[in-house]
């Protein structure tokens, strides 16, 4: 899938889960705008923002990890990790989220526009070309 396409699949799902947890923030009877519970949800917020582009990194990063490797050490490292366990996995990404989520708002961003660039170089290039029918 494209980055553009993917970029507005995930960023609608965000901000719909960023929402979620702002108002079941403010829903809650009990809720009193007191600096722990105000920075609580901030943080809160940011994690549900970021988790779906924090997990989708670490699958491309995994599979370009793995790609690297001969299949017995990717073998190995799966078994690690799933020892490990994919929940361990999971809060690892949800730990990391605000930062991995960035970087993956910034790499799908950049190659969305570098797509883009390229395919309006390739449509100047076939309308350059006079002789082709």
């Amino acid at each position: 899938m494209r980055k553009g396409k993917q970029l507005f699949i995930v960023l609608p799902i965000g901000c719909t889960l960023a929402g979620i947890v702002v108002g079941a923030y403010f829903l809650d009877p009990t809720f009193v705008a007191d600096f722990y519970r105000l920075t609580s949800m901030i943080i809160a917020t940011l994690w549900a923002f970021f988790i779906l582009p924090s997990v989708l990194f670490a699958i491309a990063e995994g599979k370009r990890y793995f790609l690297r490797k001969s299949p017995e050490e990717a073998f190995r490292i799966g078994v690690f990790i799933g020892v490990i366990g994919f929940g361990g996995l999971f809060a690892l990404c949800l730990l990391a989220s605000p930062v991995t989520g960035m970087m993956w708002y910034v790499f799908a961003i950049r190659e969305a526009i570098a797509a883009e660039k390229e395919k309006k170089a390739e449509k100047s290039r076939k309308d350059d070309d006079i002789f082709d029918l």
